[in-house]
C-alpha cells in the first residue's frame, strides 16, 4: 500500500525537506556542543553550562514573537 506523503528512492527532496534536514542538523550541532564531556575541564563544562543557559533565555525572548506570529496568522487565514 502507498500513503501520498511517502517517498520514493528516486525523487528528489523537496525544499521542506531539505530546511528540515538542516534545522535538524543545526540542533544536533547545537547539542553536541553543549553537551558536558567527562574528559572537559572546569572551564569548559563552565562555558558548556552557559552556552545551555544562553539558548534558553534565547528561546524565552524569542517566544513571545512566535505567539504573536502565529495568532496574526491565524486571524489572518480567518
Amino acid at each position: 500500500m502507498e500513503y501520498k506523503n511517502e517517498k520514493k528512492p528516486s525523487e528528489k527532496p523537496s525544499a521542506s525537506d531539505k530546511m528540515m534536514d538542516k534545522a535538524a542538523d543545526s540542533l544536533n550541532w547545537w547539542n553536541r556542543a553543549a553537551t558536558i564531556n567527562e574528559d572537559d575541564s572546569i572551564w569548559i563544562g563552565f562555558t558548556k553550562i552557559v552556552i545551555r543557559v544562553i539558548g534558553i533565555l534565547l528561546l524565552i525572548a524569542i517566544s513571545p514573537f512566535v505567539i504573536i506570529g502565529l495568532i496574526v496568522g491565524i486571524t489572518a487565514a480567518l
